[in-house]
């Protein structure tokens, strides 16, 4: 009996470890894509940016930081998003789609080569055309959004994207010729 008694008044703080845990760990994994984000858009940072040692050092306030972190790269995506044409878009879509990508794969990779191009051409000085409007994927609260974003940071970071973004800036430049 005094086992489960000890047990019982232990799993709150257990589940709150838990959840201490993954927030640390989303937080950080996501700063590579924060950081590339907000560079072209530092308008949308909230405040004065988190140092890579605060993020890495202080457990204070992780939900705090990591919803801060997950509006500041939505933030950086509206804004972002009319750097890459409508053209532009549906060629990367072809290319993603032409390589197998499917299902939320295929979404994410899709989000992370657009944002890319898009970040790209901001740092060109690349204009801003009205678009229409691009796929919405996410969550519903901060970790089903943050379990997002990691996945798009992770499809940035892969072969097929980065092989599409390089075709992409060869069919621009054959474009500009």
């Amino acid at each position: 009996m005094k086992i489960l008694v000890i047990t019982g008044s232990h799993l709150p703080s257990i589940s709150g470890a838990l959840a201490a845990r993954w927030d640390y760990r989303s937080l950080n994994a996501l700063r590579p894509l924060w950081e590339q984000l907000t560079g072209a858009a530092p308008h949308v940072v909230l405040g004065t940016p988190p140092s890579r040692l605060t993020d890495l050092t202080s457990f204070a306030d992780l939900r705090v930081r990591l919803l801060r972190r997950t509006i500041e790269i939505r933030d950086a995506q509206l804004a972002l998003r009319g750097y890459v044409t409508d053209e532009d878009f549906r060629w990367l879509h072809d290319q993603l789609v032409n390589q197998g990508v499917v299902g939320e794969q295929f979404d994410a990779a899709l989000e992370a080569a657009w944002l890319t191009a898009a970040v790209t051409a901001r740092h060109r000085s690349g204009s801003f055309v009205p678009v229409a409007s691009r796929p919405v994927h996410g969550g519903s609260d901060v970790h089903s959004e943050a379990r997002w974003l990691r996945l798009v940071d992770a499809a940035r970071r892969s072969k097929i994207v980065t092989t599409a973004l390089s075709k992409l800036n060869e069919e621009i430049a054959a474009r500009q010729a």
